[in-house]
């Protein structure tokens, strides 16, 4: 954990968290690696379950706030918790908190989630004294991707897009960090466009995982013993003139790679097929077999005399299969 600022700074700090499976799944590593340190961070050291925070005028506020995905309408999208005072108790809601739902959705309300985080931030500053000016910090915890969709349920924000929320949050002065498991390239322009730099933030590794995504702004935390990820370059390998034939499968061994050889045999035995059913005689001179058609005779008094002229050319009837009727 690295110390904060020794400086008396007010800050007021909003989790938003996505609170789908498919964040949940994570929440115990994000929650150990990431979240714990980030609330030292601004706590100034190690946080202690009995420490008086002083009052909410001064003291760091922490508040939470938890989106959901569409599948779980007709309750409310968006839950909202805080502010928080003492930073143990704000750490124990976390292994409070119900992370479901999802699972027929890859995507969730995020839109819905920005916009009542920037509520929150303007819920906060009611509680601060006027004369005080307050650092503000809106942590994103996520992995499914955000609808497309405006916001419909925050009055103030009726109608806007994510993109447009990203740009309130500069207005206002707000630094958007993110953390995610997965490394996509919406968390990155998303992070971009909320006043951040993604090439900057790319060279501190703050990831436990090098499959985490940990985007920081205006705070950092401990970095990672982990070497950063090395794009490992892929060797075009030319196809042959010919092409492979349709049966060939569109293999070729890379260095170090050595093809494996079947065992050859010599003499291979031809296995022959089964009789065909209901067949009569059958030439086994090979290569040219011949079968001859033939039709059983429990069919006929089915179709039938009258049909016997139906008969394909060469069909000879037979008794040797009886059915009873």
């Amino acid at each position: 954990m690295v110390a904060g600022n020794t400086e008396a700074v007010c800050n007021d700090v909003v989790f938003l968290v996505e609170g789908t499976s498919a964040c949940g799944a994570y929440l115990q590593e994000i929650k150990t690696g990431y979240i714990a340190p980030t609330v030292e961070y601004f706590n100034g050291g190690p946080i202690s379950e009995d420490k008086d925070c002083g009052s909410e005028t001064f003291a760091t506020l922490y508040s939470l706030v938890v989106y959901r995905s569409s599948d779980s309408l007709p309750a409310s999208p968006v839950e909202c918790y805080g502010p928080f005072r003492n930073p143990h108790k704000f750490l124990q809601l976390f292994d409070k908190l119900d992370f479901s739902g999802g699972h027929s959705e890859y995507m969730a309300m995020l839109t819905e989630g920005l916009a009542t985080s920037l509520h929150c931030f303007k819920d906060l500053a009611v509680l601060r004294d006027p004369s005080l000016t307050s650092q503000k910090y809106c942590i994103l915890i996520c992995n499914s991707q955000p609808y497309n969709v405006p916001v419909l349920d925050v009055p103030n924000f009726q109608g806007l897009y994510l993109e447009q929320l990203t740009e309130l949050l500069k207005e206002d002065q707000i630094q958007l960090s993110l953390i995610s498991p997965r490394r996509t390239p919406t968390w990155i322009n998303l992070y971009d466009k909320a006043g951040g730099d993604s090439t900057a933030a790319n060279l501190k590794h703050f990831a436990k995982d090098l499959r985490h995504l940990v985007m920081l702004n205006g705070f950092i935390l401990q970095e990672s013993a982990n070497q950063p990820i090395v794009n490992i370059p892929i060797v075009a390998v030319p196809t042959s003139p010919q092409g492979l034939s349709p049966g060939q499968p569109n293999f070729r061994p890379g260095p170090g790679l050595v093809r494996p050889t079947l065992p050859t045999q010599t003499n291979p035995t031809q296995q022959r097929p089964p009789h065909p059913f209901g067949v009569n005689s059958v030439q086994t001179s090979a290569p040219n077999v011949t079968i001859r058609n033939t039709v059983l005779r429990w069919w006929l008094p089915k179709l039938g005399p009258a049909c016997e002229d139906l008969l394909p050319v060469g069909a000879i009837p037979t008794n040797q299969f009886r059915c009873r009727i």
